[in-house]
């Protein structure tokens, strides 16, 4: 996977992500280590960004990284959605090649094609996985669950940077125990799911397994236990997130319509120690926010949604 030197270089990019000196020292390290594919495209989205931060592209690039962030962290993991993100990063690169930098864009491109060359000899096909990458260091994948399952070491072998994981499906049921028996997912440390997916005993799977118990976020909006109208998570699953082992979850999304002491008792559960944000839909307070009420010293945020529609 990833030396600790590697480690200690993603860690201070991601805490400084416009911090140019870094990442191409980075890049020389991915040289030195063979990995030369990674190392241009590191250079070569560099170059592209510095091009990016010029008055002509700023509002452009600020809309891109916006659509990005609302798919990623957001409740809008829908197609149309991640089509605007497409859209966006199409126009900004049109717009540089207009303006006579088409060298720095094509450079990228032939950079990214060659990665996703190697993504591909992995097992992960670029029409059917989606990897979003900053600087040439891979934020965020979209992958299909059952790939996962069986290539997710060989994709963290290409991506070794990849902390933020959203899985699809074809329609069928997500094998979450299988999803994480893969040790990929230890270096996981965000997991969402873009389908309906999960049966019913997902969320005592993802409580309750060794390879969870380091995420930090976990997003379960998607999931459907319940009626269309008023889709419910049980009783029965609150208790399983209580009790399970997600001593470093920050922040739990649900797009579930609880009842406020299903809420307080997530609040107040001693197996969520570092629980910070929690998203759902309130059932009983008919739209009334609750969060001077819910809110204590540990718990900072509490967002409810009483009418997000589900898609």
């Amino acid at each position: 996977m990833r030396d600790a030197l590697e480690t200690a270089f993603l860690r201070q990019m991601e805490d400084d992500p416009d911090d140019d000196e870094t990442a191409l020292v980075y890049a020389d390290l991915l040289e030195d280590k063979g990995q030369l594919t990674r190392a241009e495209l590191v250079r070569a989205q560099i170059a592209e960004e510095a091009l990016f931060r010029q008055d002509a592209y700023l509002a452009l690039r600020d809309r891109t990284r916006t659509r990005v962030g609302n798919y990623l962290y957001q409740c809008t993991s829908s197609t149309r959605e991640l089509d605007r993100v497409g859209h966006c990063r199409r126009a900004l690169r049109a717009l540089a090649v207009r303006r006579g930098n088409g060298a720095i864009i094509e450079r990228t491109r032939t950079a990214e094609n060659a990665q996703r060359e190697e993504l591909r000899k992995a097992g992960f096909a670029p029409n059917r996985h989606i990897f979003f990458r900053r600087r040439g260091v891979c934020e965020a994948a979209i992958v299909l669950s059952e790939t996962f399952e069986k290539r997710g070491e060989a994709m963290l072998q290409v991506e070794p940077s990849v902390r933020f994981l959203i899985l699809r499906t074809d329609g069928t049921r997500c094998n979450i125990r299988r999803v994480l028996n893969n040790p990929a997912m230890r270096d996981i440390q965000h997991l969402k799911f873009r389908e309906r997916c999960l049966p019913p005993s997902g969320a005592k799977a993802i409580a309750t397994h060794p390879n969870a118990r380091h995420l930090l976020s976990l997003d379960l909006s998607r999931q459907q236990w319940g009626g269309y109208r008023e889709p419910r998570i049980s009783r029965r699953q609150i208790s399983t997130l209580k009790y399970g082992n997600l001593e470093s979850l920050e922040e739990l999304r649900l797009r579930h319509r609880l009842a406020t002491d299903q809420i307080e008792e997530l609040l107040e559960s001693t197996a969520l120690p570092a629980l910070r944000l929690l998203e759902a839909a309130d059932r009983n307070a008919q739209g009334t926010v609750m969060e001077e009420a819910l809110t204590g010293d540990r718990v900072t945020r509490v967002i409810f949604n009483p009418g997000l529609p589900l898609r």
